[in-house]
């Protein structure tokens, strides 16, 4: 836990090619970890290696397959990568676990522009922190 816990802090101070190896390290020691899977595809997504972090939070939901954050980011990756119809439905799941979650409507307005526009009007959110009660 301590190696992901290391490239959390390292992913969080914004240095995503060096917080790679200890959380790939760390998650290999203990893969059940969302908030580690989770910070690996914010790393791998802000590095614009998005298929890398497309299965990295796709993993992650396996862990935690109710997680906002991790359908919502995983929903960034697609609608990024042009892929609008899973972009969708990623956020329309995340929307229904969390319904006022401020990332997540900027993003589904974002998509919403989108299909109007054709192209991507601002800069999508990726959401490195989230809590589970």
């Amino acid at each position: 836990m301590l190696y992901t816990d290391y490239g959390f802090t390292l992913v969080a101070l914004n240095r995503f090619e060096e917080a790679i190896q200890p959380l790939e390290y760390g998650l290999s020691r203990n893969a059940a970890v969302p908030h580690g899977q989770n910070a690996l595809g914010y790393a791998y997504a802000r590095l614009e290696r998005l298929q890398e972090a497309q299965d990295v939070f796709a993993r992650g939901l396996e862990y935690d397959p109710e997680c906002a954050v991790l359908w919502s980011n995983l929903a960034v990756v697609w609608m990024v990568a042009g892929a609008f119809q899973q972009a969708a439905q990623g956020f329309e799941k995340a929307l229904l676990l969390e319904p006022q979650n401020p990332a997540i409507i900027h993003n589904v307005m974002l998509l919403k522009g989108v299909s109007q526009t054709g192209s991507l009007a601002g800069q999508p959110h990726l959401d490195l922190f989230f809590t589970k009660i």
